[in-house]
């Protein structure tokens, strides 16, 4: 594993979307080491980084089907999820997303299409139960095209392809992340696994200096051990903690690559916002770690800009804007976002 130390990530430089979701069309242009979006709830926030989730494995149906249901390693998929990932739940519009990712430009469209099948037996006709209703997903990645048959049955079982291309080492944390056991007991077990812990005790030292240690049973229960000797269960501590670690946990495991936050603020108190972002900061440029975030948060912004505040070309920010219908995406960069927001005490979201 080869990781970054000088200058900070920047794989993706740009993303062009047309027709996903709820966007018809927007373009995310001169992408830095640090990119944030914010705007009013349900202007595409979210929506953008979905989009550039399907560039991990551009061909894995599946995991851009389950990426849709916003929950964490759903077991089952409705059926009616397919439709959503095209503009206006209209499978008639095709998805069109250029990326540029490393030097290299990239193109994934997909079109849908609906149509019923009806089981014959011995050329008489079955019956109404004997139909079939059936999505095509047709995926083009560049010039491959593969498509994909999905069908509306109670018994219904999707298989992934065998040879899904990787292109690009991604992570996605999602606000339940920081409500959900399992989601925290990862976080630590990468951790753990890469040989890092001392950074990640070091971490929860924002919270609490005593802590000395980290580490879980053979039943999965999280504990944290102090000067005192003490062993606190992880649950007697805040959702604040148990963000730091999956954030830090999933900066490490993307590195080389992109990690995309929904809500980076969500579950940290305001007073530790600063500290923890210094560290997502320092580990993302140690583990060349792209960063693309959406917040609602002033205090997450200002915390941002001002440990960015000698390194202000690494980060961009982007406002979403809807203007007689369309979309923009409205760019500062980090110098203009600093003036504006920590100097002028003005607010761009």
């Amino acid at each position: 594993m080869s990781i970054g130390g000088g200058k900070m990530a920047n794989h993706i430089k740009y993303i062009d979307i047309h027709k996903f979701k709820g966007i018809k069309d927007i373009n995310i242009y001169d992408m830095k080491s640090i990119n944030i979006f914010v705007g009013d709830n349900n202007s595409g926030k979210t929506t953008i980084l979905e989009a550039i989730k399907f560039f991990e494995k551009p061909f894995d149906y599946l995991s851009h089907l389950r990426l849709m249901s916003r929950k964490y390693n759903p077991r089952s998929i409705k059926y009616s999820k397919i439709k959503e990932i095209f503009n206006e739940c209209k499978l008639e519009n095709e998805i069109n997303i250029n990326l540029e990712s490393n030097g290299e430009n990239y193109n994934l469209h997909i079109k849908g299409f609906e149509e019923e099948e009806i089981y014959f037996e011995d050329y008489e006709l079955l019956g109404e139960d004997e139909s079939n209703e059936r999505t095509i997903l047709e995926y083009t990645f560049n010039s491959e095209k593969r498509e994909f048959i999905l069908e509306n049955r109670k018994k219904s079982r999707i298989s992934l392809s065998k040879n899904n291309l990787k292109l690009i080492n991604m992570g996605y944390a999602m606000p339940i992340d920081t409500y959900l056991e399992k989601s925290t007991l990862n976080a630590i077990d990468t951790v753990i696994k890469k040989g890092d812990k001392w950074k990640l005790i070091e971490l929860l030292k924002i919270f609490d200096n005593s802590i000395i240690d980290i580490n879980y049973t053979s039943d999965q229960e999280i504990y944290i051990t102090t000067q005192d000797k003490s062993i606190l269960s992880l649950s007697s501590f805040g959702d604040g903690l148990k963000k730091a670690i999956v954030l830090i946990s999933k900066v490490m495991d993307a590195y080389n690559g992109v990690l995309l936050i929904d809500e980076i603020e969500n579950g940290i108190h305001k007073d530790v916002l600063g500290k923890i972002f210094n560290e997502v900061i320092r580990n993302s440029k140690e583990y060349n770690t792209q960063i693309v975030a959406t917040t609602h948060s002033r205090e997450a912004l200002e915390a941002i800009l001002e440990n960015l505040e000698h390194n202000l070309d690494d980060i961009a920010l982007y406002r979403l804007e809807n203007f007689r219908g369309k979309m923009y995406a409205r760019r500062f960069s980090g110098q203009d976002a600093y003036e504006i927001i920590i100097e002028e005490g003005g607010d761009l979201r």
